[in-house]
């Protein structure tokens, strides 16, 4: 691989000195008396560096600066009703909300739309109904099996008795007016609890992607993941299974050490064989780099993380991305699916500064 110059050395820097004035760390603003309606955003500022060795063997590299802005209304009518609506920049992007800086590149100025507009009825207690543009009510740690930056249009359920979490919804992914739609249905039960001072999560669910024929190679998808907490330690495991006839497994494992309240560590392992996530990969994460232009599948590497609480809700982290494919793509049958990778190999550097309010 090549070495890294200084251009990227400085880009990535520069992002790792900053410091955010106190002043951007508040809490969402209050537009009426009550507290019923509230404002809130967030924005991020990154740096990255990519390197690769193509399929073809050709070594290359790049490096930019991005920035990702939110600004949401939230809303409660009473007890039983509330919503929420969004806007975000990148929503003509299925699952990456940034933009990359480029001054002379207006098209990305008018880039932004709601990447939330959802409503919510809450009839008890324990019980919860959401419709509209909403955050997928799944619960994860690495986004392998949907990154949290796609909000589906969707109708989703979740019910809770204790320590169980029902969760449930149906997502329409594509709307084919008079041809054949597609889309999917997901369930999911999530346990928490506490043994012998472990704080313990688990969880059982799949997914059922309903797509024209020939679409994409899995259709059914099964996962089970867990987590352990104990002190500064937590530790996680996630695993995916889908009904294709081949390629058809993912895993991922995590450890995460707090080693004050200003700084931790996190690493991950990922191998994501092509056909075991959704969609072929397409509505996977994208935190390691993707080949086209969704989420990404068909590789195995490790992420590397360093979390630096700068003050109340500013803070920036330090990651590292190493990965390789699995197989070569001309191998595997078709899909509809730009996120199956073949560079040979490929890593990042990122950093990236984050305020909220």
């Amino acid at each position: 691989m090549n070495i890294i110059n200084n251009k990227s050395i400085l880009s990535v820097a520069l992002i790792a000195s900053m410091t955010a004035p106190a002043g951007l760390a508040q809490a969402a603003i209050n537009l009426d008396k009550d507290g019923n309606v509230k404002l809130y955003g967030d924005f991020r500022l990154r740096a990255e560096y990519d390197d690769r060795t193509t399929s073809a063997g050709v070594s290359q590299d790049r490096d930019r600066f991005r920035y990702r802005a939110r600004l949401g209304l939230s809303y409660k009518v009473n007890d039983q009703w509330s919503g929420v609506a969004r806007l975000a920049t990148g929503t003509s992007a299925l699952n990456s909300p940034h933009i990359s800086f480029g001054t002379t590149d207006s098209s990305s100025n008018a880039d932004i739309g709601f990447d939330q507009a959802y409503v919510a009825y809450k009839p008890l207690s324990n019980l919860t109904f959401h419709a509209g543009k909403t955050p997928l009510n799944y619960w994860q740690s690495s986004e392998m099996f949907w990154d949290k930056d796609i909000n589906p249009d969707a109708f989703a359920v979740v019910y809770q008795n204790g320590p169980l979490t029902l969760n449930g919804a149906y997502a329409m992914v594509t709307e084919d007016s008079w041809g054949d739609d597609t889309d999917v249905l997901l369930y999911q039960a999530v346990y928490k609890g506490e043994i012998q001072g472990m704080k313990v999560k688990g969880a059982i669910g799949g997914a059922m992607l309903d797509a024209p024929a020939g679409t994409f190679q899995a259709e059914d998808h099964y996962m089970i993941n867990g987590e352990l907490r104990t002190g500064p330690w937590r530790f996680g495991l996630e695993y995916l299974k889908s009904d294709a006839n081949d390629h058809d497994t993912a895993y991922v494992l995590e450890g995460r050490y707090k080693v004050n309240n200003k700084v931790g560590l996190r690493l991950y392992y990922f191998d994501v064989e092509a056909h075991a996530p959704l969609g072929d990969g397409t509505f996977s994460q994208d935190d390691f780099p993707n080949p086209g232009s969704t989420g990404v599948s068909n590789f195995d590497g490790f992420r590397l993380q360093l979390d630096y609480n700068i003050a109340k809700r500013v803070n920036l982290d330090l990651r590292y991305y190493d990965m390789e494919r699995i197989v070569d793509t001309a191998t595997l049958g078709a899909s509809a699916s730009d996120a199956r990778f073949n560079d040979r190999d490929r890593y990042r550097i990122q950093a990236n500064l984050n305020i909220k309010f």
